[in-house]
C-alpha cells in the first residue's frame, strides 16, 4: 500500500474513532452535536474518482451508524455530501485549476476558500443528517435548530483542526 493511500486511510480511521469515542459522548445540550468525522472525506484529494469517493463516504458513514445505532442516517448524509463535493469543488476552482494531487487545505488555497469549501458541505451534511433522523418535515424547526447549532460547534472543531495540523506556512 503506498504512502498516499495509507495516510488517507489512517486519517479516516482516526476521525471515525475520535467521533465515536470522544465527540459522541460530549454533552452540548439537546440541540448541538459535534459531527467532526465528515472532514475525513472532505480532506481526500480533489481529483479523486467520484464513485470511489461516494463508496468511501458510504462505508465511513456505515461504520459510524454501527456505533450510533442508527439505520443508515450517517451513511446517507455522507453519500449526499460526497456526491455534491465534486460539483462544489468545480464552482470554487481557481483560475489556474487544481493540480492532480492537491488536497483541499487552507494552507494551499487560503482560509476563505477553505471555509467556503468546508462550511457549505458540512452544512449540507448536517441538514441531511438531521432530516433523515427526524424523517419528517413536521419537525422542521427542530431540524433547523439542530443543524445550525451543530454547524457552529462542528466548524469550530474544523478550524481548530486546520490550525493545528495544517498551519499556514
Amino acid at each position: 500500500m503506498n504512502k498516499y493511500i495509507q495516510k488517507n486511510l489512517i486519517r479516516i480511521v482516526l476521525f471515525v474513532a475520535i467521533q465515536v469515542l470522544v465527540f459522541k459522548h460530549v454533552p452540548l445540550g439537546p440541540y448541538a452535536h459535534i459531527l467532526f468525522y465528515p472532514l475525513a472525506i472532505l480532506l481526500l484529494p480533489i481529483e479523486m474518482n467520484a464513485t470511489l469517493l461516494m463508496l468511501i463516504a458510504f462505508l465511513t458513514g456505515l461504520v459510524v451508524d454501527l456505533f450510533y445505532h442508527s439505520l443508515g442516517v450517517h451513511a446517507g448524509a455522507m453519500v449526499l455530501m460526497a456526491f455534491l463535493r465534486p460539483t462544489w469543488l468545480r464552482m470554487l476552482q481557481p483560475h489556474l485549476g487544481y493540480d492532480r494531487d492537491d488536497a483541499p487545505l487552507a494552507s494551499g488555497f487560503g482560509l476563505i476558500w477553505y471555509l467556503q469549501y468546508t462550511s457549505v458541505l458540512i452544512f449540507v451534511f448536517l441538514l441531511a443528517y438531521f432530516s433523515f433522523e427526524a424523517f419528517s418535515f413536521a419537525y422542521l424547526t427542530d431540524i433547523l435548530s439542530h443543524t445550525v447549532l451543530s454547524f457552529v460547534v462542528t466548524m469550530i472543531m474544523v478550524l481548530i483542526h486546520q490550525m493545528i495540523f495544517n498551519p499556514k506556512r
